[in-house]
């Protein structure tokens, strides 16, 4: 699944999904040494972020 294009998923994501996406961003960064900025660069983190905010 790729959350940046389907970003209405992101909406509705528990605190659960939100923390796995964090750590597969995390992980991912071992084997694409941009992947964290390209996920900052498409405001994805901010994303998650704002939805993180609303299920705390």
């Amino acid at each position: 699944m790729k959350w940046r294009d389907e970003a209405e998923r992101l909406n509705v994501a528990d605190i659960y999904t939100i923390q796995k996406l964090f750590t597969v961003h995390v992980h991912q960064e071992r084997f694409c040494s941009v992947h964290l900025a390209d996920m900052l660069a498409h405001n994805h983190f901010l994303t998650m972020l704002h939805r993180l905010s609303k299920t705390v």
